[in-house]
């Protein structure tokens, strides 16, 4: 028996755990990151998303903070697994 399924990357995972959080946008109750953000494969081991709003970036940090690290770059918002406290 062959296993067809493919495993998920890094950023597929991460997607897969943010894309339904709640975010307070615009005092807009209801509003899932999926509602403002997009992602796009560009590197396997981080998440990479095209915003709508630019007011989106504080709402997400709010709503990962802790267990994710949250960049911005260029046109994209970048989402890493937090590092520890020492940078580890």
């Amino acid at each position: 028996m062959v296993d067809n399924e493919k495993k998920a990357s890094t950023a597929e995972t991460i997607w897969n755990d943010i894309k339904d959080r709640n975010i307070d946008m615009f005092a807009l109750s209801g509003a899932k990151v999926s509602d403002y953000c997009k992602p796009v494969e560009i590197d396997p081991s981080r998440c990479f998303l095209l915003f709508k709003a630019s007011a989106v970036l504080p709402a997400l940090e709010a709503a990962v903070a802790g267990k994710y690290d949250i960049e911005i770059a260029d046109r994209y918002i970048i989402v890493s697994k937090a590092k520890g406290k020492f940078g580890v």
